[in-house]
């Protein structure tokens, strides 16, 4: 059985595995952003040694109190999630005419499409057939994997960019969620851009009529310390990022900046590896987390 590797509630770095539950729990647990229900006993959960603590991991208390409204479900506060980020951003993907790639269909900061009301989308998803890599969009490390106990997130890797990785001055973290199986890929392990992650699935998605897609969710900060909590991971001093920001490969990435562009500058043309190895342009260091197919 797979493992997910976060962290206690303290930020400590911990390793879990999933345990059932009755649904009326489950579903308690995700209205009220718990982690845990009454009914859990030890023999319904396990919980293994704290695994030691990964480079530029922090304690719960290094989160400020805007950083936690806007990460942290049960602390949630629309008017911190608006101030790192978490609105419609107005870009738009513009896709090569001579290459076929997944495209968004659920772009980000747009009210979310799942069950809960008066969420907001955190990343974009892009739609692809069962089973189709997933890439790593840049060189980076991960820093963790999640089994999706908890959440809609399902089956999830996590890479950390360092500023050497990207080219771009910040430290970055692309979240892959949805994955049909839990990668080999290990927790501290490199892995370069464009490697294959996981297959897509849909793993974690509560609508049945969705089909298979990625969520890809982008985060950043000016420090590289993260806290890594049990089900999720949060940067210190935070931001979201629309994913199509950061395939225009300059900073700045926040939403702010990327609302007041002139309209021309948020058609965005995206750079990606083509199935036959070439990535376009060819300088690129960050790509579209699917291979492009060419037309011609």
């Amino acid at each position: 059985m797979a493992l997910a590797t976060g962290g206690s509630e303290d930020g400590r770095a911990a390793v879990t595995t999933p345990r059932p539950r009755p649904a009326v729990c489950v579903v308690f647990a995700i209205l009220l952003g718990s982690t845990g229900c009454a009914a859990d006993s030890a023999t319904t959960q396990k919980r293994l040694e704290p695994q030691p603590a990964l480079p530029g991991s922090a304690p719960l208390d290094a989160l400020d109190p805007v950083t936690r409204g806007a990460f942290l479900p049960r602390q949630r506060s629309r008017e911190h999630e608006v101030a790192r980020g978490l609105f419609e951003t107005g870009l738009e993907p513009v896709y090569p005419a001579a290459a076929r790639c997944p495209a968004i269909d659920h772009p980000f900061g747009e009210p979310w499409r799942g069950p809960m009301q008066g969420v907001r989308h955190h990343g974009a998803d892009i739609p692809a057939r069962d089973g189709t890599p997933i890439l790593a969009i840049a060189d980076g490390v991960v820093i963790a994997r999640y089994t999706g106990a908890e959440g809609f997130r399902g089956i999830e890797i996590v890479l950390r960019h360092a500023p050497e990785d990207t080219g771009l001055a910040a430290w970055i973290y692309t979240a892959y969620s949805h994955l049909k199986k839990m990668p080999a890929l290990e927790v501290r392990q490199r892995v370069r851009m464009g490697e294959p992650l996981g297959p897509t699935g849909r793993t974690g998605v509560p609508s049945r009529g969705r089909a298979e897609h990625l969520h890809l969710g982008v985060y950043f900060s000016e420090r590289q310390e993260y806290v890594p909590l049990q089900h999720r991971f949060v940067p210190v001093e935070g931001h979201y990022a629309d994913p199509v920001a950061l395939m225009r490969r300059r900073m700045p990435l926040d939403s702010q900046s990327m609302m007041a562009l002139p309209d021309a500058e948020r058609r965005v043309r995206i750079p990606y590896r083509l199935t036959t190895g070439e990535t376009v342009p060819p300088d690129a260091r960050i790509i579209w987390p699917y291979a492009c197919a060419p037309t011609r």
